[in-house]
């Protein structure tokens, strides 16, 4: 019998690691991302689809589509009633857009969620089934969701590994039931709020009444003041205070008091009166921000603070507690001017 050297037992392993490789076994084709749709009621006619999506990255939705292709203006495209709409390729709709969850600086975000409009009247009520499959095909469905709803619209959450995140994806009122279930626990029950702290959010393309109000008790019980987007459902009930304004405007440490002052005015201008002073939004997400630098005008009384309080030689730590405090006091009062109320003009 031959020897076998290390050097031919490692030929051979490579020979046949081509040939598996060649023969398509070593590398399966990545999964796909796709779903359908079956309208069980109403079912009086045919009907098609809008569909779009919020994601987590710029540009933060995508474009609208009507599914199947065209119906919106051939009615013989439409599903009859009991069908299940063609297969939609989310990975073709979505390309790289199309993401997990993802680790924010503000929290999680999270995967991204396909919104649905049905062409059927906005009062009836709907029950739905969704299935999500890595092909088109019935025996690569790994996720089946039913919904049942007043209104003709709905989301759910989808991602690009379906088989591996199938059971954190949820519908509409899925999601919502989850969150507040968890607020409910979380408080007990009970509303806790500061009374001079604005703790605030925002609502991101609201949802359907119904869902709209538990959505505003979940922000309710776990003590947020300040609530904007928020529909008329839900004002009643919770009563938020809402944002004067909402503009966009760089707050930053590479601007002087003068400049913040020039980009603020004209939404100061513009902004509406509330029940109690509220603060303009400033960003809804923390963000950190690049070295201060070294404008004259804008840090030169940091630096003289830093030259008086931290000699070149030591580190600036915590511990050199006078400094510390006086560059933050100098911030607060550089920031002063952005926390402006917005009540009206006299007010």
């Amino acid at each position: 019998m031959p020897c076998l050297t290390a050097f031919s037992i490692a030929r051979a392993a490579v020979v046949a690691l081509l040939a598996l490789t060649a023969s398509g076994l070593a590398a399966p084709a990545a999964e796909g991302v796709f779903f359908r749709v079956k309208l069980d009621a109403p079912a009086e006619k045919a009907w098609h689809l809008n569909i779009g999506a919020h994601i987590h990255v710029d540009p933060w939705s995508l474009p609208g589509a009507v599914w199947p292709a065209g119906a919106d203006k051939d009615a013989g495209k439409d599903v009859l009633p009991g069908s299940f709409s063609p297969w939609f390729d989310l990975a073709a709709y979505g390309g790289a857009k199309l993401h997990g969850r993802h680790s924010r600086a503000g929290g999680v975000a999270e995967f991204p969620s396909i919104t649905l409009q049905f062409s059927t009247p906005s009062e009836a009520r709907h029950a739905i089934q969704i299935e999500l499959a890595t092909a088109a095909d019935d025996a690569a469905v790994v996720r089946r969701l039913d919904e049942t709803f007043t209104g003709n619209s709905t989301s759910f959450l989808v991602s690009p590994n379906l088989r591996q995140d199938a059971a954190d994806l949820e519908t509409a009122s899925q999601g919502t039931a989850r969150r507040l279930a968890w607020a409910r626990e979380a408080s007990g029950g009970r509303r806790s709020a500061p009374e001079k702290l604005m703790v605030q959010t925002q609502f991101w393309a609201p949802q359907r009444p119904e869902l709209n109000v538990q959505e505003a008790e979940v922000l309710w019980l776990l003590g947020f003041n300040l609530v904007g987007s928020h529909g008329p459902e839900s004002r009643e009930k919770f009563p938020f205070i809402e944002p004067g304004g909402h503009h966009w405007a760089e707050f930053g440490p590479g601007l002087s008091r003068e400049d913040v002052a020039k980009q603020i005015a004209e939404p100061a201008k513009k902004a509406k009166a509330q029940p109690r002073p509220t603060l303009f939004n400033f960003s809804d997400e923390i963000a950190c921000r690049p070295p201060i630098g070294t404008d004259a005008e804008t840090f030169g009384p940091l630096y003289t603070l830093r030259a008086t309080f931290w000699p070149s030689n030591v580190h600036a730590t915590i511990d050199h507690a006078p400094g510390v405090t006086a560059i933050f006091t100098l911030l607060s009062d550089a920031l002063s001017l952005t926390t402006m109320h917005s009540t009206a003009p006299g007010a």
